[in-house]
């Protein structure tokens, strides 16, 4: 412990050394340049714009250029005093052009708002899709915006963040229910989703088309399924890293959806206009409730979520948010037995019923100084995390979460390169009651702080390549270990090139305080214990490395075609993984293991523009990945081993009239098949001529089997009319077109299928009032 405390300490001496080292590199010279700072919002709206381009030209010439960042927010330090021309722009809005004069030492603060372009659709979008972020994928990360999700429907009418990861080639789940997503090899307990800050373990509801984050609140989104930089830790395989819009702070604005899976309402407007804004969210499932009645038979899934944001500028240079989250899930994963043309249907019993709750409250503070090419964001709050396997009055497994956390960034601009310094604390509480289920782990409360610091660069070395590289420094208390985590990022981006619009490599090591526990050989029990790793346990390990390639691609006027190819690899050297004991109903053992996965993935988008205001888009994706865990005695493939997956999604837009349709397929996930059931004997001094034994189930060679394949299509219509602040749609769609009767689980034990959702019609109305 004093060890690891010494090393903490030295982190933050480092950390603060670092900043003074910063604040001694301002230039002495800085008082004879200017600084231009500000936002690009929607004039509308006044919602932020990530991603606008802000151009200053001196007499035609470009002087400056920079792209605002996920808040909207751009600095452009060290320019020269003198007059200048300020163009802004961002695909589907028009132009904004203005002038000012910069005075020797002075920091300008600017607000462009931009109204939404009157083009012919042509051409809007044809620029548009260049940077529209659908293929946008840079050595395995991409940023997401709500139009994108709004891409993939859901049953429902707003989209949801759930079902457009799922469209991303390396991404797999394994089945309609049980908020699990496996990404290019990791577990579910190994991917790092935050929202504005807070990480959220459980954030996927119980039916797979859902998260905790619609459309409605979703800024941005970045989701990196590999090789993210030094700015985040503490998880082995992905980042899903959620920036929830602001409220209008001009006017109330809102909206209210009515569909049996989710229901909800939003609203939003200023407290003090101008100046604090308010949005809130609401969506609570129907489902348990209506389609027995809609439809001839029953889900027995309940869940919801509700989200409140606070939003205030606190000055001219700094902002203040605070958000609250809670969702709720609970159902029986392998309730619903039949189709809708089946016999009735019937239920597992109680003893089978899964449910977990999220809490989330915390605070972001955005300072960016007027006088000094600088940004500092203090993000913090507290979580808590609960689930649980049984009856709801007596669970036989619980699980419990709860941490403070804390992070403080600071940001230095050094025209087209960037510096970036971090540190961290986090103190967690983990409880949990896994019953009979693992041998070794007895039911007990443990804390554990983790601490640290990080730095990264972003240095343009050409203006076609681009460095990012960093360091983390990660202190584990309860492990007694401090990791030294290096990342690195390298893109070439060639102008001349069109059908090169980006290559990239990226890669790092990785490590995780904490093991997720899971029963492999329960697939109807998701519950997932997060237990920190113990003094003298190996740290969970990974190292990623990928390669990207982005272009575009000539299809013929008024439309864009483009792409993105991937490989990755991920060597798991520490891993933890449970044993198969032949008792079904005995206890499991923890073994040392090591994993890898490695794999391709492509994306390609067309966007084809039509006259009377008509578009086609076609968006398909495969990947092809293979993992294998290798213990002291056997090779396997684990139960996510999915070698292949394609998801096309294609949607035709006019007049107010979308048409969609979603094909996905996958081959199956492996198995363990059963070697035959015998009668078990202890020899301990029963009558072993009246004693009947115990059933035994005798497991074949681990993973050496597979399901069958599955594949869904699902089909939309939707309307959409609008008149003034009013925004009316209708969604209608079927889910499992052709009711295809894909493969959930197959429990060895009781010889019992269980399948996806079957053939399942939706309906949802919204009104939005904007």
């Amino acid at each position: 412990m004093p060890r690891l405390i010494a090393s903490t300490v030295a982190c933050a001496i480092a950390f603060a050394a670092a900043l003074l080292g910063l604040l001694a590199s301002v230039p002495a010279s800085h008082a004879q340049t200017a600084t231009l700072r500000g936002l690009v919002v929607e004039a509308e709206t006044q919602r932020p714009l990530p991603g606008a381009t802000v151009v200053l030209l001196a007499d035609t010439v470009t002087a400056a250029a920079t792209v605002a960042d996920g808040d909207g927010g751009f600095v452009l330090p060290r320019l020269a005093a003198r007059a200048y021309s300020v163009r802004v722009t961002f695909i589907g809005f028009a132009a904004l052009t203005d002038t000012l004069t910069l005075a020797p030492g002075a920091v300008v603060e600017r607000r462009f708002a931009l109204t939404e372009a009157a083009t012919d659709l042509d051409e809007l979008v044809v620029e548009a899709e260049g940077a529209s972020g659908i293929v946008a994928v840079t050595a395995g990360v991409q940023r997401v915006r709500p139009a994108d999700i709004e891409r993939v429907p859901v049953p429902g009418v707003s989209g949801d963040l759930a079902a457009y990861v799922q469209t991303v080639p390396g991404v797999a789940a394994v089945g309609d229910r049980g908020g699990q997503l496996f990404v290019q090899g990791g577990v579910p307990s190994q991917n790092l989703v935050l929202l504005d800050g807070l990480p959220i373990n459980r954030p996927f509801h119980i039916v797979g088309f859902y998260s905790a984050f619609p459309s409605d609140v979703v800024d941005t989104a970045t989701f990196a399924a590999g090789g993210f930089g030094a700015a985040y830790g503490g998880r082995l395989s992905s980042v899903l890293d959620i920036a929830s819009r602001d409220g209008s702070k001009e006017r109330f604005a809102g909206s209210v959806a009515v569909a049996p899976f989710l229901s909800g309402a939003t609203v939003e407007g200023p407290l003090v206009p101008g100046r604090v804004s308010v949005l809130a969210s609401v969506r609570e499932s129907l489902v348990a409730r209506v389609t027995p009645d809609l439809f001839g038979q029953a889900f027995p899934y309940e869940f919801g979520d509700r989200f409140g944001k606070l939003h205030a500028r606190l000055g001219p240079a700094s902002s203040l948010g605070v958000t609250a989250l809670h969702t709720s899930d609970a159902g029986d994963l392998a309730g619903t037995k039949t189709d809708i043309f089946g016999d009735p249907v019937s239920f597992v019993a109680d003893d089978e019923r899964l449910s977990w709750e999220n809490l989330a409250v915390g605070a972001d503070l955005d300072v960016r100084p007027l006088r000094l090419p600088w940004r500092l964001r203090l993000q913090g709050g507290y979580t808590e995390s609960d689930a649980a396997f049984g009856p709801a009055s007596a669970p036989t497994q619980t699980a419990r979460e709860t941490a403070w956390q804390a992070t403080a960034t600071l940001t230095r601009y050094l025209g087209v390169h960037e510096l970036r310094f971090g540190g961290f604390g986090r103190q967690a509480t983990y409880r949990y009651d896994l019953g009979t289920l693992f041998q070794d782990i007895a039911a007990r409360e443990v804390e554990a702080v983790e601490a640290g610091g990080f730095a990264e660069a972003a240095v343009a070395l050409s203006p076609v390549l681009r460095a990012e590289g960093g360091v983390r420094v990660h202190a584990y208390d309860a492990a007694g270990v401090v990791s030294v985590e290096p990342r690195l990022r390298v893109s070439w981006q060639p102008a001349a090139l069109p059908a090169v619009r980006e290559v990239a490599v990226a890669g790092g090591l990785y490590r995780q305080g904490e093991a997720g526990l899971t029963d492999e050989r329960n697939l109807g029990n998701v519950l997932t214990a997060y237990v920190p790793v113990g003094e003298g346990e190996s740290l969970p390990t990974a190292y990623h490395a990928l390669v990207s390639w982005q272009g575009d691609l000539e299809a013929g006027p008024g439309a864009s075609l483009s792409f993105a190819v991937e490989g990755f690899t991920k060597w798991f050297p520490d891993l933890r993984v449970p044993t198969f004991p032949a008792l079904i109903t005995a206890a499991t053992t923890l073994d040392d293991a090591e994993g890898l996965a490695y794999g391709g993935t492509v994306r390609v988008q067309l966007r084809r523009a039509f006259l009377l205001e008509s578009t086609l888009s076609l968006t398909g994706s495969y990947a092809l990945s293979f993992t294998e865990v290798s213990t002291s005695t056997e090779t396997y493939a684990p139960p996510h081993d999915q070698r292949h997956r394609l998801n096309a999604v294609a949607r035709a837009e006019r007049d107010g009239y979308a048409l969609t349709a979603q094909f996905s397929y996958s081959s199956g996930f492996p198995f363990t098949p059963s070697a035959g059931i015998d009668e078990w004997l202890p020899l301990s001094g029963e009558d072993i001529a009246t004693e009947p034994g115990q059933t035994r189930l005798l497991y074949g060679s681990r993973g050496s089997d597979r399901l069958p394949a599955y594949h869904r299509l699902d089909l939309w219509a939707e309307r959409v009319i609008e008149e003034g602040r009013y925004r009316f749609t209708l969604r209608a769609g079927v889910i499992n077109a052709y009711n295809r009767a894909n493969v959930f689980y197959f429990d060895l034990f009781s010889f019992r299928r269980v399948d996806q959702l079957p053939l399942l019609p939706s309906i949802g109305v919204k009104l939005d009032i904007r």
